[in-house]
């Protein structure tokens, strides 16, 4: 085999995916990197004595793809602080509300932005394309706070025949130890409610253990004391009554058996009343901001085609005929952007409408052509008369009706007939009436010119 025969076929091994995300071979997967090519002595390999080809087997090109997707800058909501950290390929933020200024339900505790997410923010989604974050609402005061508080006794169920006193006994208890309270005895909070709970379910019945208890309500007034004191107020009342539950000042002697609260049993709620439009939270009612409105105790979202540009609504306003929105949340009628398109049922709808409607304007309007025509034809051709003395001569005046008058200074002979003030034609023999219609014709009277 001569040394020609012997030498190798030489490749580029193309880089394959340039054009592609993931590109085996492309050191990025948008905007500006490199692309690299190899080739190789394999087909065959090098024999008797072949040499490989001189320079390098590889080769690097600068290359240039769709510009990289970049993280969208937030827009900060009023009466609120946004505060972002830049970490690498990552943003990271934290929203918070300025004081007296709070959101109307659960947010994100941070919003994410950057390669993991494909540089969308965590929160841009198809109900939220423009990414809007969440809006603060001025807190306004409640008009009551309330606060449960509940415990159990070591004590599983009632007897049948015992009920009513261990409730009358546990009921006393309870208002004894409340009286003791700081806010009661200062008149800032009062008890509104003393419950015994699961003493009237009979022990056969149970199917789990349960225990008998009580639930307390206490209640301050915001409008008179202030949101502040109320809540203060009402936080020491549980703090003393957990003292309480702790010691033996609510102990339940029944039977000669001493029933002690059970350690760790007693829990707490609090409660607003609010105003139409707010949500309670913590000490505050907090109004339903803009793109929500108020129903079942909660801030909803506008729904798709509706926006809200107030606070504190109860409703969301329907976007204009024809349009409607690109997601939920929206805060005004620039969202109403996008058209609807016009289903099949509304157009048969509107085709329907414009027939019932056409259809009586068409009547009409023949009816009152035809009226006209009518009209036009009976005072031109059938409203004529005249009036015709005892000797048959014709009288030239015309009555009120506008009947035509014949003049008497053409009328010569009148054969075969006379004419009545009616304005019909008798016949002179058998005096059979003929029509207007006749008796105007040039046949019927002959030579006599008609003026009125």
């Amino acid at each position: 085999m001569s040394i020609q025969e012997s030498y190798v076929k030489l490749q580029w091994l193309t880089a394959v995916g340039l054009t592609g995300i993931t590109g085996q071979n492309v050191s990025v997967s948008c905007g500006n990197g490199t692309i690299q090519r190899r080739r190789a002595c394999a087909d065959p390999l090098p024999d008797n004595g072949g040499k490989l080809c001189e320079g390098s087997d590889t080769e690097i090109e600068i290359c240039s793809l769709e510009p990289c997707r970049e993280c969208t800058e937030l827009i900060e909501p009023s009466n609120s602080t946004l505060s972002c950290v830049n970490n690498s390929n990552t943003i990271t933020c934290v929203l918070n509300c300025d004081e007296g200024f709070d959101f109307d339900h659960d947010v994100k505790d941070e919003y994410v932005c950057g390669n993991e997410t494909y540089y969308y923010w965590d929160f841009q989604t198809n109900n939220n394309p423009y990414g809007r974050l969440p809006y603060c609402t001025e807190v306004v005061q409640s008009f009551k706070m309330h606060v449960d508080h509940s415990a159990y006794y070591d004590m599983e169920g009632c007897d049948t025949l015992s009920t009513a006193e261990i409730e009358n006994k546990i009921t006393a208890r309870i208002e004894s130890a409340t009286q003791q309270l700081t806010c009661v005895t200062s008149n800032i909070c009062t008890m509104s409610s003393n419950e015994v709970i699961n003493c009237d379910i009979s022990r056969k019945k149970r199917d789990t253990s349960t225990f008998v208890g009580f639930t307390v309500k206490l209640t301050c007034d915001t409008t008179t004391h202030g949101t502040e004191t109320c809540f203060y107020g009402l936080e020491d009342a549980v703090t003393e009554l957990e003292e309480l539950e702790n010691g033996n000042e609510l102990d339940l002697p029944h039977n000669s058996i001493i029933y002690k609260i059970v350690q760790n049993s007693s829990s707490s709620d609090s409660s607003l009343n609010c105003q139409s439009g707010t949500v309670s939270f913590l000490a505050y009612c907090v109004p339903c901001s803009i793109g929500h409105y108020y129903s079942n105790e909660e801030c909803m979202s506008c729904a798709k085609g509706t926006y809200q540009d107030q606070t504190g609504q109860t409703f969301c306003f329907s976007c204009p005929k024809g349009m409607t929105t690109e997601g939920t949340d929206s805060v005004s009628t620039d969202d109403c952007n996008v058209p609807t398109p016009i289903s099949s049922e509304e157009n048969k709808l509107s085709i329907i409408l414009a027939v019932c409607i056409s259809i009586p304007i068409l009547v009409i309007m023949v009816v009152v052509i035809v009226v006209i025509c009518r009209q036009n034809g009976i005072f031109k051709s059938y409203k004529k008369g005249f009036e015709q003395n005892e000797s048959n001569t014709l009288t030239g005046n015309c009555d009120k009706v506008g009947k035509p008058r014949l003049n008497p200074n053409t009328v010569t002979t009148i054969q075969r007939s006379y004419f009545c003030n009616d304005g019909f034609e008798f016949d002179t023999e058998d005096r059979r009436p003929i029509s207007p219609r006749e008796c105007w014709t040039p046949e019927s009277v002959n030579g006599i010119e008609v003026n009125c």
